[in-house]
């Protein structure tokens, strides 16, 4: 018998600015970081259904614009909620990708912090402390997409702290449509800790929006490096690399620069992009 169906949308994120601003004695690098939510996301149709053990099921449904299939992220929060939570039952996940996969966007972290808000709306079995630990379990931007806003996040990804002020935007994204490894990019930064983020984050100077990663990206992936020049040369209000990569974002003063810039880099095989807005608090 069915107990609960629900369609769920889980969101992209950006990074806005990152830097990294230390290391653990564990190897795990401590980061500053803006994160923005965008309007633009996965779809999610989540069933819960009576059973006499814990069962997890995952359709995917992807795009040319995702072609990259992984549901383990989302499979794996429902199959620990359940553990945890200890509770039976059959969970079923239909989801839609749009986001482009493994892109530094945070699409499988999404996808699972999604699953694991909506379970527990529903079974209501663990506390919010509780929720927090097992989305770090998952990885490190699981965390920010428990609640999805605004926010500078720092630590490894524990330390979320909600941002206002910053004005919703439109940006442009592209990406050279090969997936960048996380940990492989991780590995290949070399620069020395750089200094945290301004403390007032103002727009009306775009000289903090950097990553650091960004060195270590192009140095991995040659694409990276090119997409970055190709899209700089349509002259933005600010261009950077988004999380580890391989996807680059620009502002652009006007909705017609980023439409011409969308069009022309479009026209190239090789990059993928999308026109998104990102959410405000």
């Amino acid at each position: 018998m069915m107990l609960h169906h629900q369609r769920l949308r889980a969101p992209a994120k950006i990074n806005l600015a990152l830097r990294v601003v230390g290391r653990r004695a564990d190897g795990y690098h401590l980061l500053d970081s803006v994160f923005l939510p965008l309007d633009w996301g996965d779809e999610i149709a989540l069933t819960i259904a009576e059973a006499n053990a814990a069962v997890v099921a995952c359709e995917l449904r992807t795009t040319a614009e995702a072609p990259l299939i992984s549901d383990g992220l989302a499979s794996e929060a429902a199959r620990r909620y359940l553990a945890q939570a200890k509770v039976c039952a059959r969970v079923s996940l239909e989801i839609d990708k749009r986001i482009w996969i493994s892109a530094g966007l945070g699409g499988g972290s999404s996808d699972a912090a999604t699953v694991l808000c909506a379970l527990n709306r529903h079974f209501a079995a663990l506390s919010s402390t509780e929720l927090s630990a097992l989305a770090l379990s998952l990885g490190a931007d699981v965390p920010y997409f428990l609640t999805p806003l605004p926010a500078r996040v720092r630590g490894v990804g524990e330390q979320i702290s909600p941002l206002d002020g910053l004005p919703a935007l439109d940006l442009l994204l592209v990406n050279p449509k090969m997936p960048l490894s996380t940990a492989a990019v991780f590995a290949a930064h070399r620069q020395p800790p750089s200094p945290p983020l301004p403390e007032t984050l103002d727009l009306s100077d775009t000289s903090w929006i950097t990553n650091d990663l960004l060195p270590a990206a192009c140095a991995l992936c040659p694409a990276v490096a090119a997409a970055f020049e190709a899209l700089r040369s349509f002259d933005p209000l600010f261009c950077s690399l988004s999380g580890s990569g391989a996807t680059l974002f620009a502002g652009f003063a006007t909705a017609e620069q980023t439409s011409d810039a969308a069009t022309q880099l479009s026209e190239k095989k090789s990059l993928m992009t999308a026109i998104v807005r990102t959410l405000a608090a």
